[in-house]
């Protein structure tokens, strides 16, 4: 709990257990968090057996029966379920992230702004951290307001920082994650890619290429289709799916 609001880190993961594992072993060792939210994403093998020995109560798993990766869905879903676990607050982590102890210490708690990496003003001898640009430490309230992240974006990339900037629109400031708390596990390309839907995929060009094209085609979508407070989120009926709290199942 950071000043009187409940706190919620959250993720959502499809095949990349051996990253989430890692990243888990840092979250958990946070103390301030109530609640550590991560979605399966219709991983092939159940999060909910892989991870079953994190014991640690605050963790709940959410199931979703999904064929492919969807950034934007994945992550609205993230909040969701925060919301209805009655967290005021977000650190949203991708799955390959480590976080340092200190992170809350670093970033207080201001209604009037939010806080977020930036990928453009990495420096370049960090540029392994460009990678973390989907982290945001946010309000619930504030993700409501701005009616989450753009599900037309469907793609590899951008969804994080067209979030942001509609963040901003609502008057909000973008304050940079401190580096220093927040480490990146390395991968390649091919992991990046390697869940989106069959009609995305580019077997002719380079990796590199291929999701440079996912973030330029997903940025023409944005600015040519923005997303506002008429267009409709997922939405997702969230329910236990045994007798533990712990195990949620989402559909649509």
């Amino acid at each position: 709990m950071l000043n009187g609001e409940r706190l919620a880190v959250t993720t959502g993961s499809m095949n990349r257990l051996s990253h989430l594992r890692l990243a888990l072993e840092t979250w958990t060792k946070l103390v301030e968090p109530d609640k550590i939210v991560v979605v399966d994403w219709g991983s092939s093998s159940p999060l909910r057996e892989a991870l079953s020995d994190f014991t640690d109560e605050r963790i709940t798993i959410v199931r979703t029966e999904q064929s492919s990766w969807q950034n934007s869905r994945c992550h609205n879903l993230e909040f969701c379920v925060a919301s209805m676990l009655e967290c005021d607050l977000v650190l949203r982590l991708d799955n390959d992230t480590l976080v340092d102890p200190r992170f809350f210490a670093h970033h207080p708690v201001d209604d009037r702004c939010f806080y977020a990496v930036n990928c453009h003003t990495v420096p370049p001898e960090l540029d392994d951290k460009r990678n973390l640009c989907g982290t945001i430490f946010a309000a619930v309230r504030h993700w409501r307001r701005a009616n989450g992240y753009n599900e037309r974006l469907t793609r590899y990339g951008y969804e994080d920082e067209d979030f942001y900037h509609r963040l901003e629109k609502q008057g909000l400031a973008w304050k940079e994650c401190q580096l220093a708390d927040l480490e990146h596990i390395p991968h390649s390309d091919e992991s990046r890619l390697a869940n989106l839907p069959a009609s995305s995929t580019l077997s002719s060009v380079s990796l590199e290429a291929a999701k440079q094209y996912h973030i330029t085609l997903s940025r023409q979508i944005a600015v040519t289709q923005p997303w506002s407070s008429s267009d409709l989120r997922t939405l997702w009926k969230i329910s236990q799916s045994d007798s533990s709290p712990q195990h949620l199942v989402a559909t649509e």
